[in-house]
């Protein structure tokens, strides 16, 4: 009995988890969480976008990228490109933009697995662990 509680605790902080990394994309707004936390290679240091430059919503699906260092602006879009989220991106003069596409039900929860760094079938494998026994850290 005290596994089962102990297996119900993992699944609930599990699926909190989740929800609140979903909840970037439920509504199909778009958020600065969906590209602050992709790295970018600068001056051979791996650095995030949110400590390159200011991250800005522009309604109603684009997130609009300002940088600091101009020259940076290529680097930017290539990464956000490359974190394949589904996002279309331009390098622009001065920013880079990056716009969500129309969200169907067949692609939210693959893209929104995506946007926390775990594939879906990370995320199915994790939850038949937890499952079958095989406790690992719910996050």
């Amino acid at each position: 009995m005290e596994n089962l509680k102990e297996f119900q605790n993992q699944i609930n902080a599990l699926l909190s988890s989740f929800k609140e990394e979903i909840s970037i994309l439920r509504t199909n707004r778009p958020s600065p969480r969906i590209v602050e936390n992709i790295y970018v290679n600068y001056m051979e240091q791996n650095m995030q976008i949110k400590q390159l430059g200011s991250i800005t919503i522009e309604m109603p699906r684009d997130i609009i990228v300002t940088l600091w260092d101009k020259s940076l602006i290529p680097l930017v879009a290539k990464a956000i490109e490359t974190a394949n989220l589904g996002l279309s991106v331009s390098a622009l003069e001065n920013m880079v933009r990056a716009k969500l596409p129309e969200l169907t039900t067949e692609s939210l929860v693959p893209k929104s697995l995506a946007a926390i760094g775990v594939s879906f079938s990370e995320f199915l494998s994790h939850i038949i662990g937890l499952a079958l026994g095989k406790h690992g850290a719910a996050t």
